[in-house]
Formats: C-alpha cells, structure tokens, sequence
C-alpha cells in the first residue's frame, strides 16, 4: 500500500468514527426527569408549592393555583356522581376561557380523558365526533343555549360549568393510573373521516418534563394561550406552563390577530416559541 493509499484509508477510517460518535450523541436522548406520574398528581404538587400564584388570566379575570384546583375538584366531583369511569371519554364543548382550563383538569381529575369540541365547526364534523366516541357527557359553557343544532346532543348529558358557582373541593383520593387516557383530539379529516388520537397521562408527562427541561419554564414562566382546544398546540401551551407553575395567559378571539395586544400580553413574559420547537 502506497502512503497515499494509507493516508487516504485513515482518513475514511476517521471519517467513520466521527459519524458514529455523532449519531451515538445525537441519539443519547435518555434523561432522568423528577416527575414520572400522572398529570394530576403532577398539577397537584404545583398546587402545594404555589397556591397563591396566579394559574390563569383571561381579559380581567384571574385565578390562583389553589382556586383552580379546588375548582376543578367540584367538576371531578359532579362528574363521578354522574357515573364516570376511568378512560371515559367527556366532550368539552367550549370557546376558550378559564372555564375550559377548569373543565379539563375537572375531567382528568375525575379519572376521564377530555375530547375538545368548537362549538363553531361545522354540525356533521361535531355530529361525526360525537358519535364516533360514544360520548355520554358534555361540559358546556353558555354559549351553548346558542348552538342551533342541539338536537345532536339529545341523548348526551350536558353540564354547564361556571365557574363562579362552583366551590372549592378538596382533592380525590383516586387518581388515574400513567396509562390511562388523558385526552382525545381530532384530525382534520383531509384524507377522509376525522381519526381520534388517543394520548395517555404518561405520553403528556413526558412532554412537560421536556418542555419544562429545554424552555427552564417555572413559576415565573408566562405563556399566552391562543390555539383552539381542538388542536393539540393546545396542549403545549397549558400542560408544561401548569406543572411548572407559571401562568397561562389566555387572549381572546380579538387579541390574537392583534399584533399590538400580542406585544402587551408579551411584555414580562417568558416566550417559548422560539428553534427549540420548531
């Protein structure tokens, strides 16, 4: 073998080497996070450490960490006297609003799993959801003495949340199991029907400790709030912020095509949406 020969074959060597030591790097994604347990247990230790923090803002109205939970324990409550199981699947039919932040944890509380549903969409994609999921419970807001076709709804048990009637509750003792539902979200449908996917508490866990992790979310942490529930950048902007104790701040159907109220709601707030999830 010539010296060419020889130089050129360690550099392919070297070559390789370094390409397996970056795809072992690149693929060395095992972490250890603090938290390993449902969502619920998750929200609940938030609680403990910050019940005065302010959980959830929407327009002028606010709610602490500890009104929130207390909240959606009453919603658990209702729910489990009303006969709900675990993984049984309730529909949120709401526009967004601290209420509908309420309802879901009420829901995952209860030991159900949430299905988000825009009261605006069209009746047969509401009609189609609601009959593919066996749904047997809705949680309502009042916009829903409004919605034209309820005559989908005849045979489902419907509750009204409002949130300054409902009182504080202490917490369940059952909680759900990491493997069982934590909510259902609908595709577009683009390619045919809407298919159902279906996440589970341990699949939602594992995002907030990553989410918490990259963005050094915390307390002090804000995040605004402007996706449909119905799409799961929902579930980015509400599940890590909550577990992390910072505030969820919700804009209006006004505010989020309003680059000027966008800038204000900014202003001291820690913004996530940046490379590192793209």
């Amino acid at each position: 073998m010539s010296v060419k020969e020889h130089t050129k074959e360690q550099a392919i060597d070297k070559h390789s080497n370094d390409n397996a030591k970056m795809q072992i790097n690149f693929n060395k994604t095992e972490c250890k996070y603090n938290f390993t347990g449902n969502f619920v247990e998750y929200f609940e230790s938030t609680v403990k450490k910050n019940p005065n923090d302010i959980a959830v803002t929407y327009k002028n109205n606010q709610i602490t960490y500890s009104e929130l939970n207390g909240k959606a324990n009453s919603i658990a409550r209702i729910l489990k006297d009303s006969g709900v199981k675990s993984n049984d699947i309730i529909g949120i039919m709401m526009n967004r609003s601290i209420e509908t932040i309420i309802s879901i944890l009420g829901v995952l509380k209860s030991g159900g799993s949430y299905l988000p549903l825009d009261p605006n969409q069209p009746y047969e994609r509401l009609l189609y959801m609601v009959e593919d999921s066996s749904l047997k419970t809705i949680l309502v807001d009042s916009s829903f003495k409004h919605l034209k076709d309820k005559k989908t709804f005849e045979s489902i048990k419907y509750i009204e949340v409002n949130s300054e009637l409902l009182k504080s509750k202490y917490n369940l003792n059952e909680k759900p199991k990491i493997s069982d539902l934590c909510y259902v979200i609908y595709t577009s449908g683009t390619t045919g029907n809407p298919k159902g996917v279906m996440v589970e508490h341990k699949n939602v866990v594992n995002l907030v400790n990553w989410m918490i992790d990259i963005g050094s979310m915390n307390r002090t942490t804000k995040m605004l709030q402007s996706s449909s529930f119905i799409f799961d950048a929902s579930v980015i902007e509400i599940f890590p912020c909550l577990a992390a104790g910072g505030e969820i701040c919700i804009l209006d159907n006004n505010q989020k095509v309003n680059p000027e109220e966008i800038l204000d709601n900014l202003v001291n707030a820690q913004v996530l949406y940046d490379s590192k999830f793209i």
